[in-house]
């Protein structure tokens, strides 16, 4: 195992892993990206996303009479651990992140099923991530595997199964975008690890997705239009049929029309409902990344877990316009192979990811907009 295969990992792991949150895990990985990039070129759009931010959180200090350096400085940290990563592998990248991934998810999925018949032996050799008083506490397996007692989802080495989910959907559809190539082994390993997780929104991306792929291969559109709504339907009656999923969309449904501030629960509706509210009066500038500013009101007890529309409050619809207009210029032009139909839908597919979670509060998510650092035509797969 390489330097850079084993910077890739912790790359990974300070974007979710509970036992590697916190200001130290992300300064020191920012500090070894900034020292190995100490004599390397950076391409100007790059420099023009991490200069606006800075910008922004200027004119918010403005705004709100202060200026929150540690907030900050974390933001921009994060920001530009994602761009430093990118700008170090360049065509590398892709294939290293890859390997790295489908090894997280196989000893994932072993360590799963272990946890399934031994979970009160894993207990006793784990640690607790998320504090003694922690209603639903994380605990870490070698500071590589994380399981929340009494649940029994896969969830990686991230927080909770969603941000897993979320993680491999990601890690498939960007193999997939500079890789058309399946294999039953590859396809079987992300499949497997999707489906422990028992994902709702992991499960529905990656229908969107496989959907996508598979009809790239029939040539007859009537067929191939014919296939797409019989497996439309098939899932939606899959997605009905199926407790876990229906219910739980059901209930965040109900709770939403019974909103209240006071109301602890943090599902995505409920999330979303938040948010907007948040978004109003602060829809230019947004509302920055001090949690001072951030929220309306009820600051200690606040919770959100819809990541695009946090970012919105956060950054202000200025800036999130420009950073996403950026996104899917990048995404043209490292996807000129793809007609104008694939390159969109797999652009919101990576998108709609990261709706499902808070993934923009780490580094790794923040990597989508500084993908054209990849020179395509060197990639090796």
């Amino acid at each position: 195992m390489s330097f850079k295969f084993y910077l890739i990992l912790l790359f990974i792991f300070v974007s979710g892993n509970p036992a590697y949150k916190g200001e130290i895990c992300e300064l020191l990985l920012f500090v070894i990206l900034l020292v190995i990039n100490s004599a390397s070129s950076f391409k100007k759009r790059a420099l023009l996303i991490l200069f606006s931010l800075l910008i922004l959180t200027i004119f918010q200090s403005l705004k709100f009479g202060e200026y929150f350096v540690i907030s900050n400085f974390g933001f921009l940290v994060r920001v530009s651990s994602a761009c430093l990563v990118l700008n170090y592998y360049r065509s590398n990248f892709i294939f290293i992140f890859s390997k790295v991934s489908r090894i997280i998810l196989l000893y994932s999925i072993c360590l799963y099923f272990i946890s399934l018949l031994f979970q009160s032996e894993l207990i006793s050799l784990s640690f607790n991530t998320s504090g003694l008083d922690s209603e639903f506490p994380r605990l870490s397996l070698l500071s590589i595997y994380t399981f929340i007692p009494g649940e029994y989802k896969n969830c990686g080495p991230f927080w909770e199964s969603g941000a897993f989910a979320g993680f491999i959907v990601f890690s498939r559809i960007l193999l997939y975008s500079f890789n058309k190539k399946f294999s039953y082994g590859m396809e079987f390993l992300y499949l497997t690890s999707l489906i422990t997780t028992f994902s709702t929104m992991g499960y529905g991306i990656y229908f969107l997705f496989v959907l996508f792929a598979s009809s790239k291969y029939i040539i007859n559109v009537w067929f191939k239009a014919v296939l797409i709504f019989a497996l439309s339907i098939t899932g939606f009656f899959a997605f009905v049929s199926m407790p876990f999923m229906f219910t739980k969309v059901r209930e965040q449904l109900v709770m939403v029309d019974d909103y209240y501030y006071e109301h602890p629960n943090s599902q995505r509706f409920m999330s979303l409902y938040r948010d907007l509210d948040d978004f109003e009066g602060h829809a230019y500038l947004g509302r920055g990344f001090s949690d001072i500013t951030r929220y309306k009101k009820y600051i200690k007890g606040q919770i959100r877990t819809v990541g695009l529309s946090d970012l919105l409050v956060r950054l202000g619809i200025i800036w999130t316009s420009f950073l996403f207009f950026i996104y899917f210029r990048n995404m043209r032009n490292i996807l000129y192979m793809l007609n104008m139909y694939e390159y969109t839908l797999l652009s919101i597919l990576l998108i709609l990811i990261n709706s499902s979670e808070m993934f923009f509060n780490y580094p790794l998510m923040w990597t989508i907009f500084f993908l054209d650092t990849i020179n395509t035509n060197d990639i090796v797969l």
